[in-house]
């Protein structure tokens, strides 16, 4: 009887059938009631609004009704102010400037300030006094840190004093905190100090508001001793509403998060108080509490609502990824109605997860999810017991194509299922057509040059497969070694990995390095071998070809094209594994040299010249420097680096040393113009480990040698010297503070009058430069840092545009000359010059370049100040006549309008025969040559006498007026003295 064929799709069809009527009977029954979720999320936003509206409430209740409750000190306070400054005649200017005044007063309020801290549990109490608003404002007042309110015990200890006087702190018995000052300092430009001002400005804005009303919160802010605050400030008014000062308390963050405990919520939620305004969907960071915060939005400063729910207070959050958060937000009262604060709206947001707010519902999904899994295994059971009734017959057929002889044909019994045996027939046929195919394949391998072989074996068997060209494409020429079977194969394989050098590029590739025993030339061979269970095989490839270039291209990587030496990178890579070495090092000594006058060559000669001057700087280095113990590299254009290490002593290192200075000294060239030079090098020397045991440190104080020399004795060598490098420390420290200064301009310029010595009457003004930052104590440290960071042009820029740009705001400038200070040496550029003439055109006429002494003037700048002056129709002066390079030369170079007698000369003239003769001749050759005089430096009357009878023109001192920032006048009673000394001399 011949048995019915069926199809194996047939079979499974149905059995899918019947898992998915299954399934679908399951889901329907975990899904029947579908309003499950929605409740469960409804009650889980609930329980979140009912936690999060409690603590609003206690915060709130914190911040009004505790921590803000300054009403009766503030009565109190303004009582004893008012009473003070009565009984002292005093202004509450007065009081807030004058520290000495102020102290009583301090005194009297200080027990009031502790009493609230106390009584208030915050963390700081402070009183301001008065109600300057200006900018960079410095006032009395106290300030008293606890930053652990809760405790109190029987004295002080627990507190610090911030601000006070410290002879408050003594009679308090309170220490001082590390940032201590005796005053209160302001910055309308500090984000910190917003409060101060804003209090100052609304109240004075608002003088019909309760006094309760103008009561401030101040969101977080740093205070000036690095501790993050929110404040409460209060203004003490007298009766007619002028502010005498400021009573507030601050509420560290630290302590404010404690007060905020998001683990009520979830272990994974946070607390975020912060400010929203009516205007915005965003809230403005204060504080926060727990982890989701920081995780989430990353202490971003502003976070933005995206959405609001269906659920009570609930909104949604925007996030930068894929994160679902809500936030329960709560608007604290802290404002009333009519305050002018009340557009300042803070909120407490209880901020969590989606996915931690949704748990339960997370997890009804889960039973569903977790009643699915059980049905499908149950069906997984079921088709797995009726799939082994119809698989029989495959797996017998794969049992037989596995034990059959692969060098013999295929043939396969028939299983009478239909698909089956149409693939058994396809198998015997894909047998035949491999075959066929292997053997074309290895034809065509044996005919190809491409430098390539393979072979496969099985652990399990003896079947292996080589091409024959495998031990060619190796290189091993062993005229004993044969591949005739596995074992052969894998001696092959094992001889490679024990004697031949070899590199991992992955778990699966290898290449080795095969030198040729008879011509002794490598090869490099690229060895790729996979494993799966018992098969393995692999492919052989030569790759010396890709080998050679790999490491031209890496020597071209780590060697200089033009000298051959180590560039910058492969000098930095073998300092650095060195320095992981210090065994290896023992006396070393990093020699820094920089080559001399490569500029002038290129620019003279052409760049080709150059590169010759180059390398024959690195040929010296090569010939004077063993290459066993040195690094030698060219690290940029004209900058020669050498390590020196491995030696027992300094003198070995010194006389190789001396060996280099010697070849430097001896190489002579011959430049195109057919004249010989020197080649000549300036070279600093820092030694290890006397000097650093640090890369880093041994650089710069070999650097610091080798410029030290550049600006002293070019082309010598110079050894570091700690005592020279912290002499000259202030010099590198202020590099950066220079750079800012000049980017941001920070400098403001005094005016200081310039007096007729006939009338007493104001001249001009000499503008004078002031930094505005605390590394320069005066314009003599601007230029000599300046000076050695080659930056005088920078400063004469500066000195032009700022000193005019302040001199045109003075009311009243146009009626008197400006001198401004010019360095010798430095000259506008023309782009410059016609910007500052474009904008000050109107009073051109009326500058005076003041030519300073400290730089040597050369004729270039000479001239070119002498023609800006007589292009502008203005004058030209000699600054500190009789000192630095300011001597009879240079009157002979400019021609100078006025000249200024140094204060050298001026100073004690009164007493000082030869000083007096010294002016008399100065006087004399000015006259004749029609210049003006100024004596500059006085500083008393006497002085003043003498420099008016001996005849100078104009007058300038700290005895007439001292500079300012705005422009003065001297007073009456010494314009009398110089009109009278000047009508009886």
């Amino acid at each position: 009887m011949r048995l019915r064929k069926s199809s194996i799709t047939d079979r499974t069809l149905l059995m899918m059938i019947i898992v998915v009527l299954i399934q679908s009977v399951i889901f329907a029954a975990t899904l029947l009631n579908g309003d499950i979720v929605e409740k469960t999320n409804q009650n889980a936003f609930d329980t979140m609004n009912e936690k999060v509206t409690n603590r609003r409430t206690y915060l709130e209740n914190d911040m009004i009704q505790r921590w803000s409750n300054l009403e009766s000190k503030s009565v109190m306070m303004t009582d004893k102010i008012i009473a003070y400054l009565d009984e002292q005649q005093l202004t509450i200017d007065e009081l807030a400037k004058n520290t000495s005044a102020a102290v009583p007063l301090i005194d009297a309020v200080s027990e009031d300030i502790i009493s609230i801290l106390r009584t208030n549990q915050v963390t700081g109490a402070f009183l301001i006094l008065g109600n300057d608003s200006s900018d960079n404002v410095q006032t009395n007042g106290i300030y008293l840190r606890d930053m652990d309110p809760i405790a109190n015990p029987n004295d002080n200890s627990d507190l610090l004093c911030l601000r006070a006087p410290a002879s408050i702190t003594e009679g308090l018995n309170i220490p001082l905190d590390i940032y201590w000052n005796p005053q209160f300092q302001f910055n309308e430009e500090d984000k910190s100090d917003i409060f101060y001002y804003r209090v100052l400005s609304v109240a004075a804005q608002n003088l019909q508001a309760a006094h309760k009303d103008l009561g401030y919160w101040s969101s977080s802010a740093t205070d000036s001793n690095g501790v993050d605050v929110i404040l409460y400030t209060l203004p003490l008014l007298d009766h007619d509403g002028n502010v005498l000062g400021i009573l507030g308390v601050d509420v560290s963050l630290d302590y404010l998060k404690s007060l905020m405990p998001s683990k009520e919520l979830n272990s994974n939620a946070s607390y975020l108080l912060a400010k929203i305004t009516n205007q915005t969907a965003q809230l403005e960071y204060i504080a926060a509490s727990g982890p989701l915060y920081t995780n989430i939005f990353h202490s971003e400063p502003t976070v933005s609502i995206l959405d609001k729910t269906n659920y009570i207070n609930a909104f949604e959050f925007e996030t930068e990824e894929n994160n679902q958060v809500y936030g329960n937000v709560q608007l604290l009262s802290l404002y009333n109605t009519n305050s002018p604060y009340a557009d300042d709206s803070w909120v407490l947001v209880g901020l969590m997860r989606g996915q931690d707010l949704k748990f339960f519902t997370n997890e009804l999904y889960k039973s569903c999810l977790l009643a699915s899994l059980l049905s499908f295994a149950v069906l997984f059971g079921v088709i797995l017991v009726l799939s082994r009734s119809f698989t029989h017959p495959i797996r017998k057929l794969a049992k037989e194509v596995k034990n059959f002889n692969p060098n013999e044909p295929v043939k396969l019994n028939p299983t009478n299922i239909l698909e089956i045996d149409n693939l058994s027939s396809a198998i015997e046929e894909l047998s035949r057509d491999v075959a066929e195919t292997a053997s074309s394949f290895g034809r065509i391998i044996s005919m190809t040059s491409y430098p390539f072989s393979a072979f496969e074996y099985y652990t399990d068997q003896e079947r292996f497969f080589c091409t024959d060209q495998l031990l060619a494409t190796i290189g091993i020429r062993d005229a004993q070694l044969q591949i005739k079977n596995k074992e052969d194969l894998i001696y092959l394989l094992e001889l490679l990995d024990k004697q031949y050098p070899s590199t991992r590029v992955d778990n699966q590739i290898r290449i080795y390095r095969i030198a040729d025993d008879i011509d002794h030339k490598q090869r490099w061979i690229r060895m790729h071998i996979m494993k799966e269970a018992n098969h393995i095989y692999g492919v052989v490839e030569n790759v010396t070809s890709e080998m050679l270039e790999l490491h031209k291209a890496e020597y071209e990587r780590d060697h200089d094209v033009l000298t051959s030496l180590l560039n910058r990178r492969a000098y930095t890579e073998k300092m650095n594994k060195l320095f992981k070495q210090h065994d290896q090092l023992k006396v070393a000594a990093l020699v820094m040299s920089d080559l001399d006058n490569l500029k002038y060559i290129n620019d003279t000669f052409g760049h080709d010249c150059g590169d010759d001057y180059i390398r024959l700087m690195a040929n010296v280095l090569k010939s004077s420097y063993p290459p066993q113990h040195s690094i030698i590299s060219r690290i940029s254009g004209d900058e020669f680096f050498v390590f020196l290490y491995g030696y027992d002593s300094k003198e070995e290192i010194q006389k190789i040393l001396g060996e280099f200075e010697k070849n430097m000294n001896e190489c002579v060239w011959k430049l195109p113009d057919g004249s010989f030079s020197k080649l000549r090098a300036t070279t600093g020397v820092a030694w290890y480990p006397n000097d650093a045991i640090e890369l880093t440190s041994l650089t710069k104080y070999a650097d610091f040698a080798m410029y030290r020399m550049k600006h002293t004795q070019k082309g010598s060598l110079y050894f570091f010297d700690q005592e020279e490098y912290e002499n000259d420390a202030y010099l590198l420290q202020a590099k950066e503070d220079l750079n800012k200064l000049i980017d941001q301009e920070m400098v403001a310029y005094q005016f200081q009058p310039i007096v007729d010595a006939h009338t007493g009457e104001v001249y001009a003004y000499e503008a004078l430069m002031r930094s505005k930052l605390a590394a320069f104590m005066n314009p003599l440290d601007i230029l000599r840092i300046a000076r050695a960071q080659s930056k005088l042009y920078f400063i004469e820029h500066l000195t032009f545009f700022k000193a005019m740009e302040d001199y045109v705001r003075q009311p009243g400038y146009e009626k008197y000359r400006l001198f401004i200070n010019t360095i010798a040496n430095q000259v506008l550029t023309a782009e410059d010059i016609a910007e500052f003439s474009a904008k000050y055109s109107d009073y051109l006429p009326n500058l005076v370049l003041e030519i300073t002494e400290a730089e040597k003037l050369e004729d270039r700048p000479a001239k070119e100040k002498r023609r800006l002056v007589d292009e502008w129709h203005a004058k030209i002066a000699v600054d500190d006549y009789g000192t630095g390079y300011n001597g009879e030369s240079v009157l002979l170079q400019v021609e100078p309008d006025f000249i200024k007698i140094d204060r050298s000369i001026v100073h004690n003239i009164s007493f000082d025969e030869n000083r007096q003769i010294l002016l008399q001749n100065i006087i004399s050759y000015c006259k004749e040559n029609h210049i003006l005089i100024i004596a500059e430096g006085i500083e008393n009357e006497l002085e003043m006498k003498t420099l008016i009878n001996a005849g100078v023109d104009y007058m300038q001192g700290f005895y007439l007026a001292q500079p300012a920032y705005e422009l003065q006048d001297i007073s009456e009673q010494k314009k009398q003295l110089i009109r009278e000394y000047y009508e009886t001399k």
